[in-house]
């Protein structure tokens, strides 16, 4: 038991020491592998919901985190949509499977989803430029251009 206690500690620590992980991707991982451990052997069945909620994150920033895992290689991750009609209505839900591939699972480490297609993506977009000179944007409560000082 105590052996069992001490090896999920050091694998905790790995996992927050790894800053190639974005830092809510450190709190899902984590919360995945101590909630769902089967996710090492098989294919598991998640509700995304309840992972988002015991890592303390949106369930947006856990499904960002199951895209930048399967994009980087380290796991299998599998969204189906079904829909049902309730009254008339369709209603649409959808299940997530996932699986952390043996790569992942021995270097947890060595994981990045810092620099993943889609996250490198939406920071270039977050990136702001000035209007008059093309140059980048520092916010406050004011735009301000770094290079030539106008205000935008």
């Amino acid at each position: 038991m105590y052996y069992t206690i001490l090896a999920r500690m050091q694998r905790e620590e790995t996992i927050m020491g790894n800053m190639t992980l974005e830092p809510s991707d450190r709190l899902l991982l984590m919360a995945l592998l101590r909630h769902y451990p089967a996710v090492e052997e098989t294919l598991t069945p998640i509700p995304v919901w309840k992972l988002s909620q015991e890592a303390g994150t949106s369930t947006r920033s856990a499904t960002r985190f199951f895209q930048a895992m399967y994009d980087a290689g380290y796991m299998d991750y599998r969204r189906e949509t079904l829909t049902a009609i309730k009254d008339g209505k369709p209603i649409y839900t959808s299940t997530v499977s996932v699986q952390l591939l043996s790569s992942a699972s021995k270097h947890l480490g060595e994981i990045s989803t810092i620099n993943t297609r889609r996250r490198q993506a939406e920071r270039d977009k977050r990136k702001k430029v000035c209007r008059s000179c093309g140059g980048p944007l520092t916010t406050r409560k004011q735009a301000l251009c770094t290079e030539c000082g106008e205000v935008q």
